[in-house]
């Protein structure tokens, strides 16, 4: 029996050659008087053109929600919606004046669902699944990855942090979860289709740091990744909401805006992270805006948020350890919780 090695060395092969979509503001100037650029995408389509729609709607969301007024032009002509975008230069034109650009996902203001763009708003989402369940297609449905079609390694994956309800949760197999949150891949709709858009460029691991919570490393995708998954249909989604949906977009199209490059203030940028957020609710995305998110210092935390040293996490679980050296732990009971779901030591159970 013949056994195939896999080609690693293939995976990386021509990184940095890959046709790249570089978006400018049509007006806004960086410090050495050269347009300030919004984004910089690979083009993945054998093509080699970018998604027109897609792009403009990425455009929109980062210039308050512009993608029906907004139009790109290449060399000062007008480039027709119904053409693919080539490799190469383009600007962003909002009517002939100039335009704010939203820092962060923070300060967008989310569109409401009369609000969204045109394929968004008429996408066909299927409707909640009845219970009880007792068709096996409806089982597959709840239960397995709406992009591999795997029961294995699935979670549940909500849309927008905090806000736990089946309208804004979708079943994912956990590295693709994990590379949503990142904004690696996001969900698009393509010829009224739900895809999966790869918007990370292949890059090689820094060896340099090779823990794999960081984020240069679990960032870093291969052709293979792409070739896979890009443009992938997604399998249905039982009553999501659509705005929600629309609203995760959003937050993986702002963890490549590259607009503040220039000043400095990439720490200010609202990239997606492992981190715990505060709920958004449906009503609040339905125009009213979304609320603040601040990452929570997480395993060594006092209850308050602040990190504690060695010496206080020694001391904070002597209180578990008996003089003989093993733990002294109960389960808690219903009254050992506050109101926020914290036990009486101040850590969440």
């Amino acid at each position: 029996m013949n056994i195939r090695i896999p080609a690693r060395e293939q995976l990386f092969q021509g990184v940095g050659k890959t046709p790249l979509l570089i978006i400018r503001h049509a007006y806004a100037k960086s410090g050495d008087g050269e347009p300030r650029v919004l984004f910089e995408l690979p083009i993945w389509e054998n093509n080699e053109k970018f998604h027109h729609a897609t792009a403009l709607i990425m455009c929109g969301i980062v210039t308050q929600n512009s993608w029906k007024t907004g139009h790109f032009k290449r060399g000062g002509q007008l480039i027709p919606q119904c053409n693919g975008l080539k490799p190469g230069t383009i600007d962003y034109f909002i009517g002939n004046t100039n335009y704010d650009v939203t820092r962060n996902f923070d300060s967008w203001r989310a569109p409401s669902l009369e609000q969204l763009p045109f394929d968004f708003k008429n996408f066909d989402m299927p409707p909640p699944i009845a219970f009880p369940i007792d068709v096996l297609n409806n089982i597959s449905r709840l239960y397995s990855c709406r992009l591999t079609g795997e029961y294995e390694g699935c979670v549940e994956t909500y849309l927008v942090p905090g806000n736990e309800n089946s309208q804004n949760c979708l079943m994912l197999r956990q590295d693709f979860a994990t590379l949503l949150r990142l904004g690696v891949w996001m969900p698009a709709i393509k010829k009224s289709t739900l895809v999966a858009h790869v918007l990370s460029q292949v890059s090689t691991p820094n060896l340099e740091h090779r823990d794999t919570t960081d984020q240069r490393m679990r960032t870093c995708i291969s052709y293979t990744f792409v070739n896979r998954w890009h443009n992938r249909a997604m399998m249905s989604l039982h009553g999501v909401d659509k705005t929600l949906l629309f609203a995760r977009m959003g937050m993986c199209i702002f963890s490549h805006l590259r607009y503040w490059d220039d000043d400095d203030t990439l720490a200010e940028k609202s990239t997606i992270t492992e981190s715990v957020e505060t709920p958004i609710t449906a009503s609040q995305m339905e125009g009213q805006g979304t609320t603040s998110r601040e990452d929570t210092v997480m395993n060594t935390d006092d209850g308050t948020g602040e990190s504690l040293t060695d010496e206080e996490y020694e001391m904070d679980i002597s209180k578990y350890i008996n003089s003989d050296g093993s733990l002294n732990i109960s389960p808690p009971s219903d009254d050992d919780f506050d109101e926020n779901g914290r036990t009486s030591a101040g850590h969440n159970a």
